[in-house]
């Protein structure tokens, strides 16, 4: 949207719980027009704005994995990051440390551990259902127990638990 905007640069958004292949890029002044090459090594550009290197958004995007895919900033699987369009002399998004990143992606891997295992009783419940329903009904309240427990989990760490995460 803001390529058709007409707009030329932008900020890559940043978050503690990053994947390693988005964190060089989050922060990062980029130039985002389609027609942009770099000039530099690391896909840098010649001019720097504000005190900024800016980078060729477009060959960050265009690298493939050894899989063949896509999968870089912005459009790699999972991402979350977002283009936050530059005004002059605005700062760049907030960087975290190496000690933050790290608590956050243990958070993170906390909390996919437990929708992992919530999933799994549920699907162990459906399944027992009709074959054996006491066992069905305990697994079902194993489950609530679990999900209690995960929503307390990431409210008290600041993360906003999803529904579809944890259906069967």
């Amino acid at each position: 949207n803001l390529r058709t905007e007409g707009v030329e640069y932008a900020w890559i958004s940043s978050h503690p719980d990053c994947s390693d292949r988005c964190a060089k890029w989050q922060g990062k002044l980029m130039n985002i027009s389609k027609d942009a090459h770099s000039e530099m090594s690391g896909f840098r550009m010649k001019e720097k704005i504000d005190g900024n290197t800016v980078y060729c958004l477009q060959e960050i995007m265009d690298q493939t994995d050894k899989y063949g895919y896509h999968n870089n900033i912005i459009s790699g699987f999972n991402c979350r990051h977002h283009l936050i369009k530059y005004i002059p002399n605005s700062l760049p998004p907030k960087e975290y440390s190496a000690i933050d990143i790290k608590k956050y992606r243990n958070i993170n891997a906390k909390i996919k551990e437990q929708e992992r295992n919530i999933r799994l009783v549920k699907t162990k419940a459906k399944l027992y259902n009709g074959i054996d329903n006491k066992l069905s009904k305990e697994l079902d309240s194993k489950a609530k127990l679990m999900t209690a427990k995960y929503k307390a989990y990431c409210e008290r760490n600041g993360f906003q638990w999803e529904q579809y995460r944890i259906n069967v």
